[in-house]
């Protein structure tokens, strides 16, 4: 079974003129930057824009359950979730994934195509040898491997339970690092 048979595939937004970011601007904007891999996105922290005189025609409109994958770069994949903003437009060498939800789980599929296995695929597939891109037909065509809906759901329960010990590691790292940074400063004066 192919991507395409399963998800309808977009591409973002082009922005052809050059932009201000505006804080207080109506649009938030995704770009390649904001993705982190199996992860959904962080809608406050995008830039924003006022879409003055872009003729957008819901191209890279987003909703929620779709996963986003740079066609650029690293090919890392993140989900949209519980939108705050009405509008969030994908702009730059991204590619939207509207998976269809009664064979495929978002996340399920966000954690799949960030999977070492099929980043090498997409790796073979680069197009150029100086920054590696895909071409939507190499998402389009990517043959998969899915379980039924409630392996996937499996799946996604442990990737967010690692996720949160992973987290939770971090911080205490970052703890003892800072006990441990203290201790030594308190011992040199």
């Amino acid at each position: 079974m192919t991507l395409n048979n399963i998800a309808t595939i977009s591409t973002s937004y082009t922005i052809r003129v050059p932009i201000r970011l505006i804080p207080k601007g109506n649009l938030p904007i995704v770009k390649i930057s904001d993705l982190e891999a199996n992860r959904s996105l962080n809608t406050k922290r995008l830039d924003r824009i006022i879409p003055d005189q872009m003729n957008l025609a819901n191209k890279g409109n987003l909703e929620d359950g779709d996963v986003l994958i740079s066609g650029r770069g690293s090919f890392k994949a993140a989900y949209v979730e519980k939108r705050v903003d009405t509008e969030i437009l994908a702009t730059g060498n991204i590619f939207i994934i509207r998976p269809n939800e009664n064979i495929i789980n978002y996340k399920f599929l966000c954690i799949y195509l960030n999977s070492p296995q099929v980043q090498k695929i997409l790796l073979r597939n680069q197009k150029t040898t100086t920054i590696n891109h895909i071409t939507i037909k190499d998402l389009q065509s990517l043959d998969l491997r899915i379980p039924d809906l409630y392996t996937q759901i499996k799946i996604v329960e442990l990737e967010e339970i690692k996720q949160n010990l992973c987290l939770l590691y971090q911080e205490k790292c970052d703890k003892t690092e800072s006990t441990i940074n203290q201790a030594i400063t308190n011992l040199i004066k």
